[in-house]
């Protein structure tokens, strides 16, 4: 659990222990008070139904620490990147119901080349300009740590963001 915000990062809420996600009774009145400081919808049954994003729980999570977690709970909030939880590359899992979160960082690398790349698209340079870095960002890759014989996109992929 960390205690900073990030612009570049969103607060998930997860159940770190066996049990179950569920704010305690002190943690629900304190979760609903801030909700309606903010003008949205109180939660009833001790946050089960709420969004593991939200920004108010993971504050007051984040904040209150034990005081916020149920009675088979111990609820910590994992940090992962904007890009992550805006394309929703990530995932709850769950067993037994402690809780963790995974990122398909495959997907968002995937993502993030294709911004990288539609950024130099259509940006101001000139066709030659732009056919230049391109080949820069390749021969970046082929001069790189990657065997020669065996390109992997994934490798491609992470160059061309960088």
């Amino acid at each position: 659990m960390s205690n900073y915000e990030d612009e570049n990062e969103v607060g998930i809420a997860c159940n770190a222990c066996y049990g179950g996600f569920g704010l305690s009774d002190e943690g629900t009145k304190l979760y609903n008070e801030a909700l309606v400081k903010a003008g949205k919808p109180t939660q009833s049954y001790y946050g089960c139904d709420t969004e593991r994003d939200c920004p108010i729980l993971t504050r007051l999570i984040e904040e209150h620490g034990e005081l916020m977690s149920g009675d088979c709970a111990e609820l910590e909030v994992y940090h992962i990147s904007t890009a992550a939880h805006d394309g929703k590359y990530y995932e709850i899992t769950e067993y037994d119901g402690c809780e963790s979160v995974v990122v398909d960082e495959d997907a968002l690398l995937t993502h993030n080349a294709i911004l990288a790349l539609s950024k130099l698209i259509h940006s101001d340079k000139s066709p030659e300009g732009k056919l230049t870095e391109l080949k820069d960002l390749i021969r970046k890759f082929e001069d790189g740590d990657a065997a020669p014989d065996r390109h992997d996109v994934r490798d491609v992929l992470k160059y061309i963001v960088e």
